[in-house]
């Protein structure tokens, strides 16, 4: 596997390089700007909804498709955009398995964008725990 693990998208944007390459972007329709501020790559740009035009990075194919995606569809799709790099995020599931395993079957680098590090809060092993978390905090079982 040739991963690059980033902490931001702007890092993901910085990891491409300054050489123009074929970028198959799977972060998601409202995080664009990092690329619009990388201009020269050519993006292919995967999503399930339309994004707003005026989001777009200036060289960009948009792909309307909804999961899930398995590895044979991955590898065509990536075979017939000639994609030289792929860029996501850590979604912490199976979520991104098949572009990952249809990445390392064609050889492709990856640019993944690591998930956020979420502050300190308390937890609870049970319901119990939950329960008595709740009332310590003004809830009552009729407010739940």
């Amino acid at each position: 596997d040739r991963w690059t693990r980033v902490g931001t998208l702007q890092d993901a944007a910085t990891a491409l390089g300054p050489e123009p390459r074929r970028v198959f972007l799977t972060t998601g329709r409202k995080d664009l700007a990092a690329f619009r501020a990388t201009p020269g790559h050519h993006y292919i740009l995967r999503s399930i909804d339309p994004p707003d035009d005026t989001e777009l990075p200036p060289d960009c194919t948009v792909l309307l498709a909804r999961p899930p995606f398995d590895h044979d569809a991955e590898a065509r799709l990536m075979r017939d955009h000639a994609v030289q790099v792929l860029v996501t995020k850590n979604a912490g599931a199976d979520a991104t398995r098949a572009k990952l395993d249809a990445a390392r079957t064609l050889g492709l680098p990856v640019v993944m964008v690591d998930r956020p590090i979420l502050p300190p809060a308390e937890t609870v092993a049970d319901v119990d725990g939950a329960l008595t978390w709740l009332a310590a905090h003004g809830f009552t079982r009729r407010s739940v």
